[in-house]
């Protein structure tokens, strides 16, 4: 039985059309009716779990300045007791004092408002073609997987008096994550170029002074290495299991799921800062 095509101001016209700019051009790849299906949407333009993430980094970095313990230095540059009363990442309250909930919360904090611009843009960059790439429920998942990695090998790295913060191991697992699932776009295809470049554009100078040795006292390269080795392990799984002709990877249900769990720790977590906040006030520790 012949088909017609679809009206040119069809939603599967414009889904088809978004389908061939991206991939270089070639046909859409024949699809089951249950890969429309999930919590990731393919051809979404406008990244609004990245958004969505960047605004709560924001109120976060906001709520650090209103809870503050003692002053903090210029560039609303919160003081180390402020970060610790907040859930800052140390390897000896996690490890000697049980702090467990610090895995999940210093990923949300940040240094000062230099640290919080510059993740900012790069969850930004990241996110205008990872989330439409992978769907938002694995992009959540590597998100949330990728802090905790980060938070993980910080801890095995970094000396036991070190004070660490940041979304950086989030922000370069899914860095990570697009650069290794980008495998699944024909190969040639700008798509497939341009994602593979910008994700080494920021990759290569966040783990090289990891070779070298070079680099600040004040950057985290532990986080850096645990989240770009996270983000790649979860990617390349996702690219074992991804059908070549389905647009989005599969185990999308698992993926929310995951995430789900992953939002509740770092929601159980917060409220543990909050029981702790006012003992650390007390103390202006």
């Amino acid at each position: 039985m012949p088909r017609t095509p679809p009206p040119p101001d069809s939603d599967a016209a414009r889904l088809s059309a978004w389908q061939a700019e991206t991939l270089g051009n070639l046909p859409p790849p024949a699809l089951r009716p249950e890969d429309e299906s999930g919590l990731g949407i393919p051809g979404a333009h406008i990244p609004w779990l990245t958004l969505a993430l960047i605004a709560l980094l924001i109120a976060v970095f906001a709520a650090e300045q209103l809870l503050a313990i003692t002053p903090g230095d210029e560039g609303m540059s919160p003081s180390i007791e402020t970060l610790m009363a907040l859930g800052a990442l140390n390897r000896t309250l996690v490890a000697e004092a049980g702090e467990w909930y610090r895995l999940f919360t210093a990923p949300l904090l940040h240094a000062d408002i230099g640290h919080i611009l510059c993740n900012g843009i790069a969850l930004l960059l990241v996110g205008l073609f990872l989330e439409r790439l992978i769907g938002r429920a694995w992009y959540l998942a590597v998100f949330l997987v990728g802090a905790l990695g980060g938070s993980l090998l910080s801890l095995a790295l970094d000396a036991p008096s070190v004070v660490s913060v940041g979304a950086s191991g989030a922000i370069m697992a899914l860095f990570a994550a697009g650069f290794t699932s980008s495998s699944h776009l024909p190969e040639g295809t700008q798509a497939r170029k341009r994602i593979q470049s910008r994700s080494l554009s920021v990759l290569v100078p966040s783990l090289l002074p990891l070779a070298t040795g070079a680099g600040g006292d004040r950057i985290d390269y532990g986080a850096h290495i645990g989240g770009a080795v996270t983000g790649a392990a979860i990617a390349g799984f996702l690219l074992l299991t991804w059908p070549p002709t389905h647009r989005l990877p599969r185990f999308r249900l698992a993926a929310g799921i995951l995430s789900l769990v992953g939002v509740a720790l770092v929601a159980v977590s917060v409220g543990s800062v909050a029981d702790h906040y006012s003992a650390h006030r007390l103390s202006g520790r």
